[in-house]
């Protein structure tokens, strides 16, 4: 185990934590769930699920990142992994500090374009961490549509 790359993938991923919480507030919390919810919508208890399991993805796909440093694919793939962390706190900032839907949903697709860039990156040189990534892009198809039916129910 390369424990520099550990706690290197460690650190962004608490600092991405740090943002997501900074973002996020109990009134909005408390002001999402209390919006017009799409019949497949999940229960607020499992987005914290998934959030574990997307900071899981992301500490494995950094720590292959900074274990291979010497790979030419390093500053792109580490860049857009990076990049992804802060949009996501960022998004986060949208949905429940401004409380506005309809900018968040919106945003996922900026958001699913530097997700699906990672993807194609990890696929020129780490399948591995190509395939840990997999299960997010296909979440993020149920992200769009779900945000998308959100915002329709709650437009004001």
């Amino acid at each position: 185990m390369n424990w520099i790359a550990f706690l290197q993938a460690l650190t962004v991923c608490l600092l991405s934590i740090l943002l997501e919480a900074f973002s996020a507030s109990k009134s909005g919390r408390e002001w999402f769930e209390k919006l017009n919810q799409p019949k497949y919508f999940l229960l607020f208890s499992l987005w914290y699920l998934v959030g574990g399991i997307y900071y899981v993805m992301a500490g494995a796909i950094a720590y292959r990142l900074f274990d291979d440093f010497d790979d030419p694919h390093f500053f792109l793939a580490i860049s857009l992994l990076i990049s992804i962390l802060l949009a996501n706190g960022l998004t986060n900032f949208l949905l429940f500090k401004r409380r506005s839907v309809m900018t968040f949903y919106f945003s996922i697709y900026v958001f699913t374009l530097i997700v699906s860039a990672l993807f194609v990156e990890l696929l020129q040189h780490d399948i591995i961490s190509a395939v840990i990534l997999l299960p997010y892009l296909v979440w993020l198809i149920y992200d769009i549509y779900y945000f998308h039916s959100l915002w329709k129910l709650n437009k004001q």
